[in-house]
């Protein structure tokens, strides 16, 4: 593990920009806790008050997850050191997104990526056989510890979509499938229309603008 960032701990933060935009600041300040190993794992801390910024593959591992502990654990000395780590993302399998496609005849799926962007929900870029992308939205799992006036968003979500997409002009996915079944996903999803662009964040309008 080393205690400095360099480009490659920068390209790894790309893909999430909006989670890790905090993080991306604090790695060009000075911190009190730096550690990285410019792959899977990146551990800061700036001066407090604040708190710990952990960042780690999507595909972290449970082994992962402990080794962050320890490493944070050691460079500090006495005292606990509690890490909170978010359980509201849905997991989905490959098996899983391929047979909830199948089930509403979107397509036969060849590929799946993860769609980093977003801190509640579980985003995937599904590509079927005829190259057509689609954005695959999972609400969290059902012991997801999450707000009352959250735990329906989902089901609000998607109305919302189809009432924008079929009875005003505003630009907006248009959603294919909708399914709060929980026999395939075990968790409320839609299938939606898969839509290009940029965060508003990563636009740098002007003032103007």
């Amino acid at each position: 593990m080393d205690n400095y960032v360099d480009e490659r701990d920068y390209r790894l933060l790309e893909n999430d920009k909006y989670t890790f935009f905090v993080l991306n600041k604090i790695m060009g300040g000075e911190c009190r806790v730096l550690l990285t190993d410019h792959e899977r794992l990146i551990i800061c801390r700036s001066n407090n008050p604040f708190p710990v910024w952990i960042w780690t593959s999507d595909d972290a591992s449970e082994e992962d997850m402990e080794r962050a502990y320890q490493d944070l654990k050691n460079r500090f000395t006495g005292g606990d050191i509690k890490m909170a780590v978010s359980k509201t993302k849905y997991d989905a399998s490959e098996a899983e997104i391929k047979e909830l496609f199948s089930f509403h005849k979107v397509g036969d799926v060849t590929e799946v990526a993860t769609l980093g962007n977003g801190e509640f929900n579980a985003a995937y870029k599904v590509t079927c056989d005829d190259g057509t992308s689609y954005a695959l939205k999972i609400a969290p799992p059902e012991d997801a510890k999450v707000l009352s006036y959250e735990k329906r968003m989902m089901e609000s979500e998607g109305f919302w979509y189809s009432q924008m997409h079929d009875k005003t002009d505003i630009l907006c996915p248009k959603v294919y499938a909708s399914d709060f079944s929980k026999k395939i996903i075990k968790s409320n999803c839609f299938i939606m229309e898969m839509m290009e662009g940029e965060p508003l964040y990563a636009m740098n309008f002007s003032d103007r603008e």
